[in-house]
């Protein structure tokens, strides 16, 4: 490990290292879909606010992952990149950042398909952006995160009674309806997906959780 005097470090990672980042990201994983399971659970028991509290949690563990797998494929582990795993916001920023990355692999899959379509060779499509369209991802999830913050603040809702200016009760979690707590699970199983992408780009045995 290489550090300096302001405690940013960087380490090499070698063969071993990404061993244990990939580890990680499996054990991410493995907790995000224990959490959705949880909120169907509590789903079905009518806890909606628990239910989608969960779901957001599974978001933000599924992004730890998403970076983990990420960190393997470049080979980088820093501080940056550790801070990030233990930040909320930044955890939101990437999951958000992960549901544009999905949308543009459905994009690029539909371009491939159609392009094959009148090729004798066909083209395997890249399952992963170029440096320079992930860079540009990222910092619009980033910009538009710390903007809005929308998901923390739902996260929030489902916890806590909101007071207001006056003192008085503006939001209880008890009014959450199933709908809200369903979508965010919804929600929750799309990043699944972009997770169980990336990890088995990483991991060739790897073997998705159905849940």
């Amino acid at each position: 490990m290489q550090q300096s005097s302001n405690n940013e470090w960087t380490t090499v990672v070698d063969d071993e290292c990404r061993f244990h980042i990939l580890a990680s990201a499996r054990a991410a994983y493995e907790n995000a879909c224990s959490l959705i399971v949880d909120a169907k659970t509590l789903l079905d028991t009518q806890r909606f606010p628990r239910a989608g509290a969960l779901a957001i949690l599974a978001e933000e563990e599924y992004a730890k992952a998403f970076v983990l797998c990420i960190c393997a494929r470049d080979r980088r582990w820093d501080s940056v990149i550790f801070r990030s795993l233990t930040d909320h916001g930044a955890k939101q920023a990437i999951s958000q950042g992960m549901l544009t990355y999905w949308q543009w692999l459905q994009t690029n899959l539909q371009r491939v398909a159609e392009l094959n379509r009148f090729s004798f060779v066909g083209i395997q499509p890249a399952i992963f952006p170029s440096p320079q369209e992930w860079d540009k991802i990222v910092e619009t999830a980033r910009t538009s995160h710390l903007k809005n913050r929308k998901r923390d603040k739902i996260k929030q809702r489902f916890f806590y009674v909101g007071i207001g200016r006056e003192g008085k009760v503006i939001h209880r979690p008890s009014t959450i309806s199933d709908k809200v707590a369903s979508e965010c699970i919804d929600m929750a199983t799309t990043f699944k997906a972009v997770t169980e992408i990336a990890l088995t780009d990483q991991i060739p045995q790897f073997e998705s959780i159905a849940i």
